[in-house]
């Protein structure tokens, strides 16, 4: 079998706060082989993109702590790499797409210049052959008459062109592994589709591996080979798409199966909604952190944090109550 691309397990996350220690990652482990897309999926603050920066090294140190787990990329722990070596990776090896361009992409220098320097940081090219490979990847992800708007400022852009740049930034130096954090944020459903597409075709034709973060359940379910669910800094279930919408295992995935709207439910029908908020990294939930919203919860899931076991294919789940026989017909 061979190595995965990227391994991340039993992951911790905290930060030291002047209000003591805040867990944001309390766990989590996620596989990603070469040319495979995986969605990471939850709520607001379950803990995704902490996970994201840190296999990026940009969650600084201090105040992030990271007690236990590795990062493993291609074997090499990028947890305990140094930072010259991390920086060849980062945007050489690993790139990632953040949720808003507008912030990300420097408003005083051209389109053009900020890709062509991403270029030339990895690649021993020249400041003209860097803009003629800047161009080459606006003309890659769709940017009309790219000859020209290569030489426009961000504010220039709209928000989908701006996307658009982003993407053409990150795939500049042909990576290995692309994570793109909530990519479709603010942008209307057309151009949503536009970008989705976009990541779609680069994963096929390019054998580029995309670690897709996301709340949107229906964007997962049109490009992700896998979903990865994240609840309270862990992750909570992992199969393939056709699994998770068919069967959740997890009554918090099934919550969020449920919540999908659904054309044949009839107007009238009130729309499921798991009740409660997330919990919030400061705290300390002895058991199940889903315990509190879930519906289904016994005395053993407040007291005793259940650990994610494996159930064949790829599938794992987090729940103390699967190990008895009728409860996966609960959630159908």
């Amino acid at each position: 079998m061979t190595e995965p691309l990227l391994h991340i397990d039993n992951l911790h996350v905290h930060f030291n706060t002047s209000d003591g220690i805040v867990k944001a990652i309390n766990g989590a482990s996620l596989t990603l082989n070469k040319g495979e897309v995986v969605g990471l999926v939850g709520e607001s603050g379950s803990g995704k993109s902490v996970t994201a920066m840190s296999v990026l090294g940009l969650v600084p140190k201090p105040p992030a702590i990271y007690p236990e787990g590795k990062i493993l990329w291609k074997g090499i722990d990028l947890l305990t790499t140094p930072e010259r070596d991390l920086r060849e990776i980062r945007g050489g090896e690993i790139s990632m797409i953040f949720q808003d361009p507008m912030t990300s992409l420097n408003p005083v220098y051209t389109i053009g210049h900020q890709i062509s320097e991403m270029i030339r940081v990895h690649q021993r090219v020249s400041v003209k052959q860097a803009k003629q490979q800047a161009i080459e990847m606006l003309e890659l992800v769709g940017v009309p008459n790219p000859h020209q708007r290569v030489d426009d400022y961000p504010h220039q852009f709209s928000g989908g062109m701006r996307q658009r740049a982003m993407i053409a930034m990150a795939l500049s130096c042909n990576p290995e592994l692309l994570i793109a954090d909530e990519p479709t944020t603010a942008l209307d459903v057309t151009i949503q589709a536009q970008i989705i597409e976009i990541l779609e075709k680069l994963a096929r034709e390019r054998d580029v591996a995309i670690l897709l973060i996301t709340h949107d359940l229906g964007v997962v379910a049109g490009v992700c080979d896998r979903i990865s669910v994240m609840y309270g800094g862990r992750i909570v279930e992992e199969a393939s798409v056709d699994e998770i919408f068919k069967k959740p295992l997890m009554p918090y995935t099934w919550g969020l199966m449920k919540s999908i709207p659904q054309m044949s439910s009839g107007a009238r029908k009130k729309l499921y909604t798991i009740p409660g908020s997330p919990p919030t990294p400061r705290q300390m939930i002895d058991g199940c952190t889903f315990a509190p919203r879930c519906e289904f919860a016994i005395d053993k899931c407040f007291t005793d944090a259940p650990t994610l076991e494996n159930y064949g294919k790829g599938r794992a789940a987090r729940c103390h109550r699967l190990s008895e026989p009728d409860f996966a017909r609960k959630l159908s």
